[in-house]
């Protein structure tokens, strides 16, 4: 008896230290998985940034994929962010196209012919909704963060198309 309760002790005790461990780990795989995905966005955006200064485009292609906040949804993505481009949606699991253009709702005030910006076409889609296209020289992700940080605007979304690629003839 006393054999028994002395490996039972033991059992739980070794149990009770192994699950301690493994939250320490969880917690530090954690942290460091959070470093890498902000890492990883900001070396997107860097990415982005610098193919806009130089003129001299050769390849749109990343040499792997990167991970890049749209919509506040995660997205990977193996080409840069322009309209076009091929989106993996990893909350959904689709993969989905670049429409090129924007979707935004204002706070109260209604956008006026003023506010079109040199380098958009604005175009009204509903009370305080309004769709902007951004012109072809535009760098397409650097628009994007410029209405996000806008105060006028309370909801910001790039458009993007998850409909399949038909194989049917059109005639």
């Amino acid at each position: 008896m006393v054999k028994k309760i002395t490996t039972l002790l033991a059992l739980v005790i070794a149990i009770s230290a192994c699950s301690e461990v493994t939250e320490t780990n969880k917690k530090a795989t954690s942290s460091t998985d959070s470093a890498q995905t902000k890492q990883t966005t900001n070396s997107a955006t860097e990415i982005t940034a610098s193919r806009s200064k130089d003129k001299t485009e050769h390849s749109l292609a990343i040499d792997k994929p990167r991970s890049v906040t749209i919509n506040n949804k995660k997205f990977q993505a193996n080409t840069i962010i322009q309209p076009g481009a091929r989106v993996f949606n990893l909350l959904m699991g689709e993969f989905g196209r670049v429409k090129g253009s924007f979707v935004v709702t204002t706070k109260d005030q209604m956008l006026a012919d003023s506010d079109n910006f040199m380098l958009a076409t604005i175009t009204a889609i509903a009370a305080n909704t309004y769709r902007i296209t951004p012109q072809k020289q535009t760098n397409f992700m650097e628009f994007y963060q410029q209405l996000q940080y806008d105060k006028r605007f309370r909801v910001v979304e790039m458009e993007i198309d998850y409909s399949p690629i038909s194989k049917a003839e059109t005639y």
